[in-house]
This record gives C-alpha cells, structure tokens and sequence, in this order.
C-alpha cells in the first residue's frame, strides 16, 4: 500500500482560454508524474485594457499535499482561498514542482522576457534561494527571448522546479 506522502490527491483537467490542463503529466524528461494544482491566465494592461497573453498550469508532486495540509491543518476552505500566503506557499513550498506557460495571444519576445523573467525572479526570492547564479540565470533567459516574437498560438514553455528552487526551462 503507497504511503500517504505517495499518493495524489483525485482531480480533474480543467480548461482556461481554450487551453486544456489534464489532470496529471509526466514533465519531459522525468518518470514522475505531477497532479494539476491550478491553472489560470496572465494578462497585462495595453492601451487601457486588459490582454490576455497566457495561460499557465501549475503541477506538483503528491508530497506537496501533505507539506501543505500539515502548515494549514484546521482552515476552512473559505479562509484558504482568501489567503495569499496559502498561494504562495503552494508556489514556494519544498517540494518539486511543473509548470506549463502556453502562449494564447501574439507576444514580442521583450514583453515575454520582462514579465516572466521578473516573475521568475520573484518565484526563486520567495523560495530564499535567489543569488548570483540564480540572478545570472534569470538574466540568461531574459537575453534568451528578448528579441524572439511569438506569433503562434499554442507555443509553451515547461518549468521543472526542484524542492531547492533550482529550476530548469524547456520550450516546446
């Protein structure tokens, strides 16, 4: 019988802006299979109106749920759902983690590079493990994409975090 710290909790895929999240993947590379934590889009203001560029899932291992139950134990539901550190602990907590960013507008490589370099930072500093070799290779990607457009719908990046914040990027 699998331990509990084993086990992935039942859910189901979930569609966002056309763009299906199933409900467990196995990232490139890895045998291990991530379930769907939450999917969502990111958007900026442009000209006075909100844009939706992306959509992105978030996937973590089946320990997650216990790191995670353990620091919330008693909360209702309600309360977990208002509570930004809940979130941030989901996103920041030591346990892997996959995310899958999938583009669903055209997007100029500087707009993509700005926004998800500065939200990668921002992931790696929440997790206290933000140096000089996590700042260089933050500054790597920035360069990487900055004169890139993406002009197919569709076009996704993978993130595979390991549970000491080192991450490690794929385009597809």
């Amino acid at each position: 019988m699998a331990s509990a710290t084993q086990v992935s909790p039942p859910v189901t895929g979930l569609e966002v802006e056309t763009q299906w999240f199933p409900p467990a993947v196995k990232p490139p590379g890895s045998a291990k299979t991530f379930f769907l934590a939450g999917a969502g889009w990111r958007g900026m203001e442009v000209d006075g109106k909100l844009v939706k560029f992306t959509t992105t899932g978030v996937y973590l291992k089946g320990e997650a749920v216990s790191w995670i139950a353990a620091k919330w134990q008693g909360k209702a539901a309600e309360e977990l759902l208002e509570s930004d550190e809940f979130f941030q602990d989901i996103v920041t907590g030591p346990f892997e983690k996959f995310y899958r960013l999938t583009h669903i507008r055209r997007l100029e490589g500087k707009e993509f590079s700005g926004k998800v370099g500065g939200h990668l930072a921002g992931m790696i500093k929440s997790a206290g493990t933000y140096g000089e070799a996590e700042a260089k290779a933050v500054d790597k990607f920035i360069e990487l994409y900055k004169d890139k457009e993406f002009l197919s719908v569709g076009f996704s990046n993978l993130y595979h975090q390991s549970p000491t914040g080192s991450l490690t990027v794929r385009k597809t």
